[in-house]
């Protein structure tokens, strides 16, 4: 019907690279049993420690509370990740056989060989629009290379076609995805999870239609864009939207109105749009679980607060961000309060940094937490001051009545006493999503998700028109992340999402010779974006 509806019907084939995450730090593993009680200790640089406790669990045939799993200081890791490695279950089988601790970890070319990177793409695109632009319909045909193996690969082939209605209206859509095994290492999570390729095609292929109706391209997207409070056709719930305003700030900002079509011979300029969930709205296998718990106490002379987490810390600043909200609720110094960090002896379940989940999901969680040992340390201030618990408030360490600030007390000292009339002071938070979300077809549940982010980015580029080579000049850059907590880590991530996006355009690839073998493992043959750069 739609495309019936269609003034015109514009079709193409777009293919996305096999590139890498590259993260720093290779996969690496260190296991230790306690033999005369048959628990295992496990260190390991994962992103997901919640999956990885439970898969060492089935695999191993012992119960989670037999196994303790602590996460270190991560360096970097962009969905790869994500998932258990054959490091994590063989460092745990030999440290049992051999009595000892066993560490073991990757070498740079073996992190090229386990893979887990974006899988390429073949994406056949068909779009239907009105002669103003209008989309009346869209079909997406992807074939996924998947390698060996499965890893995220069911999850990547939905996301592929789920995330694409989110950026713009389309009255009627389909999708068929197929992930196809082959004699490569496997491909898995990576950063957007299947979607960047099929938004760059889409992308581009709206710039091609914008191009044949005479339209400017970003009137078209304007045209067709996202708005708040709307059911998209594959029932993903968008609640707040701006996404209007990022692509009229970046044509502000960028002076496309004086330079689309206007500048010299070699230089261009091009827009292209983005988005994402803000966390999964389910987990990877069914659960009733909330998706992030955490447990704040306060110490017991009051001067410090522990905040007890599992959520996963790989570069992205969310300790910061977590402590930052923690603080704030409470009413107290940034520095009092001591991060407990991944230990899942210690802490309560989080399922772990991926799906731009940490923020929103750990972050209400935590701010829960702090409300409920607030609502404590206050009561027993309200009793000592003799005023109506609401008339108070708490900030930079000290309680006092909202309407006069001199009437109040040291937050420590009410703490003290909160603790010598009731004992520990502890509260515990989480969060779970609407389990409203999605619909009743077949991969209904994938895409879902408690809120969007959307973005627009601007590039000027100059070209050699005997080379090819590409000089990007400027990029210019307009998200709307919601409610940013803190400033700086959310312009290190957009600037981090710009650096990868120069590198998986312009020159990221990675190959393989006749027989599968892989033939630019290493930072030397594989190339990524540096700060020279």
């Amino acid at each position: 019907q739609g495309f019936a509806n269609a003034d015109q019907v514009f079709a193409q084939r777009f293919t996305g690279n096999r590139t890498y995450q590259v993260p720093m730090e290779p996969h690496a593993a260190l296991a230790r049993w306690e033999h005369h009680v048959g628990r295992l200790t496990l260190w390991s640089s994962t992103q997901t420690p919640h999956y990885l406790h439970r898969s060492l669990s089935r695999m191993l045939g012992i119960p989670m509370g037999n196994i303790r799993v602590i996460r270190p200081h991560v360096g970097g890791g962009f969905g790869a990740k994500a998932e258990a490695t054959p490091l994590d279950f063989c460092s745990a089988i030999f440290a049992k056989r051999t009595g000892r601790p066993v560490v073991m970890e990757y070498s740079r070319e073996e992190m090229f060989i386990h893979f887990r990177g974006r899988h390429k793409q073949y994406i056949d695109l068909k779009i239907g629009v009105k002669r103003d632009g209008t989309i009346t319909a869209v079909d997406q045909r992807v074939v996924l290379d998947g390698g060996a193996y499965t890893s995220y690969g069911v999850i990547t082939a939905y996301y592929a076609g789920s995330m694409l209605p989110t950026l713009y209206k389309m009255p009627h859509y389909r999708y068929r995805g197929t992930r196809v095994y082959t004699n490569l290492p496997a491909s898995g999570a990576f950063r957007g999870h299947g979607v960047p390729q099929p938004r760059f095609a889409f992308e581009s292929l709206l710039d091609m239609i914008a191009e044949k109706l005479g339209v400017d391209p970003i009137e078209i997207r304007l045209k067709n864009a996202m708005t708040p409070n709307t059911r998209t056709c594959n029932a993903l719930d968008i609640s707040s939207c701006e996404f209007t305003a990022t692509l009229e700030r970046a044509r502000e900002t960028s002076k496309w109105g004086e330079k689309k079509g206007k500048l010299p011979r070699g230089k261009g300029i091009g827009v292209g749009c983005g988005g994402f969930v803000s966390g999964a709205g389910y987990p990877i296998y069914r659960s009733d679980f909330p998706h992030s718990n955490a447990v704040i106490r306060v110490h017991e002379d009051g001067t410090g607060v522990s905040l007890h987490i599992a959520a996963a810390e790989i570069g992205q600043g969310s300790d910061t961000v977590l402590v930052q909200i923690a603080a704030e609720e409470l009413g107290v110094p940034y520095e009092w309060v001591w991060l407990a960090d991944c230990d899942t002896a210690t802490s309560p379940l989080d399922l772990g940094s991926y799906s731009s989940r940490v923020t929103l999901m750990a972050g209400h969680a935590v701010q829960r937490a702090a409300a409920k040992v607030r609502e404590m340390v206050l009561a027993v201030a309200a009793a000592e001051l003799e005023r109506d618990v609401t008339t108070l408030t708490a900030t930079g360490g000290r309680i006092f009545a909202k309407d006069d600030t001199a009437v109040g007390m040291d937050w420590a000292a009410t703490a003290r006493l909160a603790f010598s009339r009731q004992g520990p002071v502890v509260g515990t938070g989480s969060y779970q999503p609407p389990k409203s979300l999605g619909g009743e077809f077949k991969g209904g549940t994938v895409g879902t998700s408690p809120a969007y982010s959307f973005s627009t980015v601007v590039a000027e580029v100059t070209v050699d028109l005997e080379t090819g080579q590409v000089s990007v000049d400027r990029v210019t850059d307009y998200s709307d992340a919601g409610t940013v907590i803190n400033p700086v880590t959310f312009h290190g991530q957009v600037e981090g999402s710009i650096v990868m996006g120069l590198g998986e355009t312009l020159f990221e690839d990675t190959l393989f010779d006749a027989n599968g073998r892989a033939t630019n493992p290493n930072l030397h043959d594989y190339l990524i974006p540096t700060m020279q750069d």
